[in-house]
């Protein structure tokens, strides 16, 4: 019996990542201030996703490598992929597929923005702090305001921490 030869990962998609601070998502009526941060690559073996891979912007703005991840957020990642890919809606438009994270909630989501028809549609990733399930396509609209009173309410508990340290 012969052995199949071991499969090599392989860099695949890269994905911009964004992130946006408590502060401007508070008061965002979209995601325009959210910060291009770094770019996630998926790394695959054979159609497993198993790992990403982070770059950051460095000096004179050269992509720098940054870290590997696995697990729990690597795995919500690659089924927000496939719900995307597997949505009516992504077929009637040009959607640009980003990575959306707010540090501050432990949230990151698949953000897909469609410039041209103005439609942004967001996949919460697993695990998350809002009241939609991952792998679910909501529009921007939808989940803004439930992201907003989180941001609030952390911002006020920070204020809270500060005046008890303070």
């Amino acid at each position: 019996m012969q052995e199949k030869a071991p499969v090599t990962p392989e860099i695949q998609q890269a994905i911009p990542m964004y992130t946006i601070g408590l502060k401007d998502l508070s008061t965002a009526a979209d995601l325009n201030s959210a910060d291009q941060k770094s770019w996630r690559y998926l790394i695959k073996q054979g159609e497993t996703v198993v790992a990403t891979a982070d770059a950051i912007h460095g000096p004179e703005n050269k992509a720098m490598f940054s870290d590997i991840n696995e697990g729990h957020l690597v795995n919500g990642l690659a089924s927000a992929i496939q719900a995307a890919n597997n949505n009516d809606q992504m077929k009637t438009g040009q959607f640009e597929a980003r990575l959306l994270t707010i540090p501050a909630l432990y949230f990151a989501a698949l953000w897909l923005t469609d410039p041209t028809n103005k439609t942004d549609l967001i996949i919460p990733i697993d695990p998350g702090p809002t009241r939609f399930p991952a792998n679910k396509v909501v529009t921007l609209k939808e989940l803004l305001p439930v992201l907003q009173q989180h941001a609030k309410t952390a911002l006020a508990a920070q204020g809270k921490d500060e005046t008890i340290v303070g």
